[in-house]
């Protein structure tokens, strides 16, 4: 063993000048465990994401749309007798067209007491869900629309699908009238 002139070993001195980068190889090493534990943490956590969601959720395992098939008056009440049929529900197609969507796109209509309640279930983030046992509630999604916005939606409501300049001026008025303080 080798002594320096002070009394100190000379593996101290060589100790001494390594230390700074031997505590920086071990921060490196505890900050690349550290990443890699919470990776696969995550990871793990990730997996299971979607099953714990549907099972929360209560997300139906099959969706039966008898009007995309052509089946008009299919009794889905029938689904309920089936053993391995936890709970039902369905959607209708209801009479109505959404102009905008073209091609005879109309509102869907949920049959059956199930939805929202035992099947698909909602995660509700403001308000309550629609009563499906009464016929004037329904669920939506409303957007705020701004003023030229407002005054589109009145033409279009006016003059139908063919909108003039002449309905756009008369919608734009009655929205302007609608705005004014002390009407009638």
């Amino acid at each position: 063993m080798l002594v320096s002139s002070c009394g100190f070993p000379e593996e101290w001195f060589t100790l001494r000048r390594r230390l700074p980068s031997l505590v920086l190889l071990g921060l490196l090493a505890g900050l690349a465990v550290g990443l890699v534990t919470a990776a696969v943490s995550g990871a793990q956590r990730s997996s299971s994401a979607y099953p714990r969601m549907r099972e929360q959720l209560e997300a139906a395992d099959a969706v039966f749309f008898p009007s995309q098939v052509g089946i008009g008056d299919a009794d889905i009440t029938k689904l309920g007798s089936i053993p391995e049929v936890a709970a039902w529900s369905g959607f209708a197609l209801g009479p109505g067209e959404f102009s905008e969507l073209g091609g005879g796109a109309g509102p869907f209509l949920t049959v059956g007491d199930g939805w929202f309640r035992t099947i698909e279930r909602a995660k509700v983030l403001a308000g309550r869900l629609p009563d499906p046992s009464r016929d004037d509630e329904v669920v939506s999604d409303l957007a705020e629309l701004d003023a030229k916005a407002r005054v589109e939606e009145l033409a279009r409501m006016l003059g139908g699908a063919g909108i003039t300049a002449k309905t756009r001026a008369h919608a734009k008025e009655l929205f302007e009238q609608s705005r004014r303080p002390g009407r009638d």
